[in-house]
């Protein structure tokens, strides 16, 4: 899939859409800055021919980020840190999503869960899966319990009751005593649950380090984001970059392997073992992709099914135009409607990973 090709053209026609969505906006942000690096690539005569086509998506996008008033520039992508407690991002208390791996077939379970009433919303079909939403915790349970027992390869989410705050302190030197630290933040009625220090790539020359401190998601571990001077030093408390996230239970990105329970695959070779255990020979083997079976690790940033890749944020631009167009809030699936339910999907995209 191009990104030259009409449906794109089409979605960066509607402005007043990315006006409305700020997710939108930083994936064409980050569309035009790849497309960018990839025309400045070329350096044979033979490739030019290919330049024209790319240079005019440039255009596009340009112009779309232009009237919703967004500049491009190298630092747009970056996040713009929250000022105060109230603009950190919020804990949503949503049940999460059920991902139920092909080859599984859900239309099969259907009466029988509905027999047990266990209640769930009309699922999604992708292409790889089956999403199932349900509308109370208790239902999100019982349905995995009952996945579990039938031994379906599937993958949810954690309660996010149960999840952690964490924030990056910013300032700190070096050398910077760990444990005094947690010591230091406890003495201000801070619950930390554990800090450690970050892997830092930019700006190598700086004496300051980033620490990760992880504390529970309630007021008291709120407190910890009001800090601005601790240890003698002036400190800054930012959220982590987020980071794709990918299984190595299965190899699908987007979650871990804590909550799945999908066949396993290696991420060398694609076979069903664990990937310590890869016999491929890497001399005389090529390597193969367990989610698009491509001659590379599963790993490989610039796979198609990488939300990191270009042909990915191109997908989820047209992913999102499209749900724009077609999304309406899914029924609660009974024994009444099932059937009919399951002859009119909402939503079957064309890709996805």
């Amino acid at each position: 899939m191009c990104l030259y090709h009409l449906p794109l053209f089409n979605l960066l026609a509607n402005v007043d859409l990315f006006k409305q969505n700020i997710q939108l906006n930083s994936l064409l942000i980050d569309l035009y800055l790849s497309q960018k690096e990839y025309c400045n690539s070329f350096d044979n005569t033979a490739q030019v021919n290919k330049m024209p086509r790319n240079r005019k998506t440039m255009k596009l996008i340009a112009e779309a980020l232009g009237q919703c008033h967004i500049a491009i520039s190298e630092t747009t992508t970056k996040a713009v840190l929250p000022t105060s407690v109230s603009e950190w991002p919020k804990l949503r208390q949503k049940v999460p999503d059920i991902f139920l791996h092909k080859p599984a077939d859900f239309a099969q379970h259907v009466h029988k869960l509905l027999s047990m009433g266990i209640k769930f919303n009309q699922p999604y079909l992708g292409r790889y899966y089956t999403k199932i939403t349900c509308p109370t915790f208790n239902d999100h349970k019982a349905l995995v319990i009952y996945f579990e027992k039938k031994q379906l390869p599937f993958n949810t989410f954690g309660n996010p009751a149960k999840r952690k705050l964490k924030a990056v302190i910013r300032g700190l030197p070096k050398d910077t005593d760990l444990n005094l630290l947690k010591t230091e933040l406890k003495s201000l009625s801070i619950p930390i649950v554990r800090v450690h220090n970050m892997q830092r790539f930019e700006n190598v020359k700086n004496r300051t380090s980033l620490v990760l401190a992880v504390v529970p998601y309630n007021d008291d571990g709120k407190k910890l984001l009001q800090v601005k001077h601790i240890m003698g030093h002036d400190v800054t408390m930012e959220p982590p970059n987020p980071k794709p996230k990918q299984c190595y239970r299965c190899q699908m990105w987007g979650h871990t392997q804590r909550y799945c329970h999908g066949q396993v695959k290696c991420v060398k070779c694609a076979g069903e073992h664990i990937s310590k255990k890869c016999e491929r020979n890497p001399n005389t083997e090529q390597p193969k992709c367990a989610n698009c079976g491509g001659e590379h690790t599963a790993s490989y940033r610039k796979c198609p099914c990488c939300p990191d890749s270009l042909e990915h944020k191109q997908s989820q631009l047209m992913k999102h135009n499209r749900m724009q167009v077609l999304y309406r809030k899914p029924d609660l699936v009974t024994l009444e409607n099932c059937d009919t339910l399951y002859k009119n999907i909402l939503y079957k995209p064309d890709f996805d990973c």
